[in-house]
């Protein structure tokens, strides 16, 4: 038994002994490969040149965070500090369009622009004197049936007064079917509306025969949305069993959205041709249309509201020959790119600038259009008078 014992604690010892050399093998080599590989350093020189690069670039922002947290008498909202730096970094860009979205704001900006979203049925916008109004009103929807019109002023959601489109967005969207008051302001007369919230489906595409005499169709695109390229070859397609084959296409007061459905709308009309490019800093792309098309005859309808891909769906049509009606278009010729945070933040920026087929900028020029109406009869008759004489 003693024997025994005496062998399981020189056994124990010979493994003690073997790890310690081990142990001791690996930190020569560990010690070695630092001031050889690392010189003398536990991570490696580019990592080093990265944490030395924020140092300089941001290390004072975050000694006054230090500084606050240990010495300010006053609380921090953590949230604010984070919006205010996003924001004060894009105001440092000369770029107009370039912004800061929190999680909850982003989500409202994908609703209104890549799915489907619960709401009342209206579209609003700023003004020219920044105040807020319904710049449409969704056909079905509650808001069309309660008589809410197009340019009323938004003054309150459930009493409480509306500060921003984002307000606006969160109070009207909410996520179920209960009800929402609209305040209202028409010609200076105030009004209260009771609406019910639903689920909305926009592609923002409507049609109608205007004259099966003259075989004239009409389709408003009043913005462009995931989708709404199918939908305009669909409203083409139903026109043309009412036997619709010259067709005036009305964006006024569309404010852009997805580039892509703008270029595939174009595509849908036009048989091969060049509609333009989109540049960046480091590529370029170019757009073309394909031999297939409706095979209908066009005219457009812009105003100075028609923005983005609205004005460049206009640009590329007004250069292959279709002609455009109204006033100059907004002048908003460049993409923007949302970049994704933690946190589900993101920041849009402007990333890119349309080029029509021509080579033309139309970035704070905007769409000239070929026949110049002001009012919104007298375009429409305008397109009404072109159409025919084709």
């Amino acid at each position: 038994m003693f024997k025994s014992e005496s062998s399981m604690l020189r056994r124990h010892r010979t493994l003690l002994i073997a790890f310690a050399a081990g142990f001791g093998t690996a930190v020569v080599c560990a010690v070695i490969f630092m001031h050889i590989v690392l010189g003398g350093r536990l991570i490696s020189q580019y990592k080093l040149d990265q944490y030395e690069a924020l140092d300089d670039e941001f290390g004072k922002y975050y000694d006054i965070q230090k500084i606050i947290n240990n010495k300010a008498y006053y609380k921090q909202d953590t949230d604010e500090v984070d919006k205010a730096v996003a924001l004060g970094m894009l105001k440092t860009l000369d770029d107009k369009y370039a912004e800061y979205m929190t999680e909850k704001e982003y989500e409202a900006f994908e609703r209104r622009y890549l799915t489907s979203y619960s709401g009342v049925g209206v579209a609003l916008k700023l003004d020219e004197n920044d105040k807020i109004v319904v710049n449409r009103v969704l056909s079905g929807s509650d808001a069309e049936q309660s008589g809410i019109l197009a340019g009323d002023e938004l003054l309150k959601i459930n009493g409480k007064n509306v500060k921003s489109l984002n307000d606006a967005a969160e109070l009207m969207e909410g996520g179920g079917d209960n009800d929402v008051e609209f305040t209202i302001s028409r010609g200076g007369v105030v009004k209260k509306y009771k609406l019910t919230r639903s689920k909305v489906e926009d592609d923002g595409v409507t049609y109608e025969v205007k004259d099966s005499s003259k075989h004239i169709g009409y389709i408003r695109i009043s913005t462009f949305r995931k989708g709404t390229s199918k939908s305009f070859k669909n409203a083409i397609e139903m026109l043309k069993t009412e036997d619709c084959n010259k067709i005036i296409v009305d964006i006024r007061g569309n404010t852009g959205g997805v580039v892509e459905e703008a270029f595939g709308s174009a595509d849908e009309v036009l048989k091969k041709a060049k509609l333009g490019k989109i540049v960046s800093k480091k590529k370029t792309k170019k757009y073309t249309s394909d031999d297939s098309s409706a095979d209908v005859k066009l005219v457009v309808l812009v105003d100075q509201d028609t923005a983005s891909a609205a004005e460049i769906f206009a640009a590329a049509l007004k250069a292959n020959d279709v002609k455009i009606i109204g006033t100059k278009t907004y002048g908003k010729g460049v993409i923007q790119t949302i970049f994704k945070l933690k946190g589900g933040s993101v920041v849009k920026l402007t990333t890119a600038e349309y080029i029509d087929p021509n080579g033309k900028r139309i970035n704070e020029k905007g769409v000239t259009p070929n026949v110049e109406a002001k009012s919104g009869d007298v375009a429409i008759q305008e397109a009404m008078k072109l159409l025919e004489s084709k």
